[in-house]
């Protein structure tokens, strides 16, 4: 029992971790949940890209996937934060927000919601992302959409911590120690890079793109939408470092 009996920055959906070895008898449980995970990946990923001008799109892909996923397969469990805010911004700012784009919102919120109890270091970055959704659903005169990404973004966790046949009751006790073991994991796992000016460039690229963040919130400052991507955007970055 996650909690009671064993604590660690994966949690009871760890078995996820695509480069971590796995149980046999789960062997099908996460061939299928892996290609729903990169299907998720993949359809944020090319969504946001449709918008963007040929350059840019193939700087992105080179930078966060080729680059990120290889020097990190954390990065995955990072980027749907982001990408999934720009999709509903853009679902809270249109004309029409029929069943397909509640239904679009609802398993962004569930996704998100669930990354954690994969990989606990998404935590810090679910509750902003899921205030954010609300906030902007809100803003944009979606009080329906805002309740349904609420619902579903607090209710899929216990409902997939239930699954994996967990106690509700040990679901503090997980918060709590998994959150203590965040903070120290650096001090106590992480070595030194063998190269001091390794440290140094990526210091200094989180701080460029963070700055880039703050730029554009500040050029759009009256958009509320735009604002709250950029705060997400600039803790996935701050997180990531």
């Amino acid at each position: 029992q996650w909690g009671k009996d064993i604590v660690f920055t994966y949690g009871p959906l760890g078995f996820l971790i695509p480069d971590a070895p796995f149980d046999p008898g789960l062997y099908w449980y996460w061939l299928v949940l892996q290609c729903v995970i990169a299907g998720i990946c993949a359809w944020l990923v090319a969504t946001n890209l449709a918008r963007l001008p040929a350059t840019s799109g193939i700087a992105f892909l080179i930078v966060t996937i080729v680059l990120g996923i290889a020097w990190t397969s954390s990065a995955r469990w990072f980027m749907p934060y982001p990408l999934g805010l720009m999709v509903i911004a853009r679902i809270a700012g249109g004309e029409r927000c029929g069943w397909r784009e509640y239904g679009m919102a609802v398993l962004l919120a569930f996704f998100c919601s669930v990354l954690p109890l994969i990989k606990f270091s998404a935590f810090p970055l679910w509750l902003p992302w899921l205030a954010g959704g609300c906030a902007l659903s809100w803003l944009k005169g979606r009080v329906r959409l805002a309740a349904a990404i609420a619902a579903c973004g607090l209710i899929a966790p216990e409902l997939a911590w239930l699954s994996c046949g967990q106690a509700l009751s040990n679901l503090p006790a997980y918060l709590h120690s998994s959150w203590q073991i965040s903070v120290y994991y650096g001090a106590a796992q992480q070595t030194a890079p063998s190269d001091p000016a390794t440290d140094v460039f990526d210091f200094l690229g989180a701080c460029f793109v963070v700055a880039c963040f703050i730029c554009a919130a500040w050029q759009r400052r009256r958009d509320a939408g735009v604002v709250i991507v950029c705060i997400i955007g600039a803790m996935t970055v701050a997180l990531a470092y």
